[in-house]
């Protein structure tokens, strides 16, 4: 068998051993892995690697290493949820890093987070002065859960007394062109009733829409193949900078 069979068996073989343990552990998203599990995936990677084009090595000791430590982690994730002290060591504690408006600069020395990164971290949840935070909480995964103070919270309807319905969850009607009779079905309508719908913004022809989508309330959003890019926002008119 020449390397490069060799080497195309021993990809496919750790690729799908790779999407089973990834499956096991879970559907954590990168941007909210914590630091055990990201070390955890990197080794597994790794392994993998190594697996699929170091052809000196013989394979059985790699896969052994792979399910020691998709094993491993799945132990550890099971004690986690049953001891409060596993999972503060896998995960650790959220950190308070504002209170009442004012930074806890022992728990950002702690953290080694500086002042810069901790107010990006808050333009990126509309609040550009930390007088406008009662509280601010690292979390474990890296995000910043923040409580704005009351003068600052946005109005809701229920503060106004206000009545509102949900639009609820949208149900596709058409996708790519093609439209989805199951949801038609399901929503006690036909072909004809989503020929009028569409007709009332324009569309001659489910090939028309690139998606068409109904809330709770009836109605119906439709994207079309050919979008009218405003002249007024035409980024090509704008000069660039000097």
């Amino acid at each position: 068998m020449g390397e490069v069979t060799v080497v195309l068996v021993r990809s496919a073989i750790t690729f799908f051993n790779l999407l089973i343990l990834c499956r096991l552990l879970g559907k954590t998203q990168v941007s909210q892995l914590t630091f055990f599990e990201y070390v955890s995936g990197i080794t597994l990677g790794s392994l993998g690697a190594e697996l699929s084009t170091n052809l000196s090595i013989r394979p059985w000791p790699i896969f052994v290493g792979m399910a020691a430590w998709g094993g491993f982690t799945l132990l550890t994730q099971a004690l986690a949820l049953k001891s409060r002290w596993m999972a503060k060591m896998l995960d650790g504690e959220p950190v308070i890093l504002v209170y009442k408006g004012q930074i806890l600069e022992d728990n950002m020395r702690r953290l080694r987070m500086r002042e810069s990164e901790l107010a990006e971290l808050l333009r990126g949840q509309s609040i550009f002065h930390f007088d406008e935070v009662e509280l601010a909480i690292l979390e474990p995964r890296g995000t910043l859960s923040v409580l704005r103070t009351p003068e600052t919270q946005p109005v809701t309807p229920a503060d106004l007394q206000v009545p509102v319905s949900s639009r609820g969850l949208g149900i596709e009607l058409v996708v790519d062109g093609e439209v989805m009779d199951q949801n038609l079905r399901r929503l006690g309508v036909n072909r004809a009733w989503l020929m009028a719908r569409l007709k009332e913004q324009g569309v001659g022809s489910p090939r028309e829409a690139f998606m068409a989508v109904v809330d709770a309330e009836g109605k119906v959003y439709v994207d079309r193949y050919t979008d009218k890019f405003p002249k007024a926002y035409d980024l090509s008119d704008y000069p660039g900078p000097n």
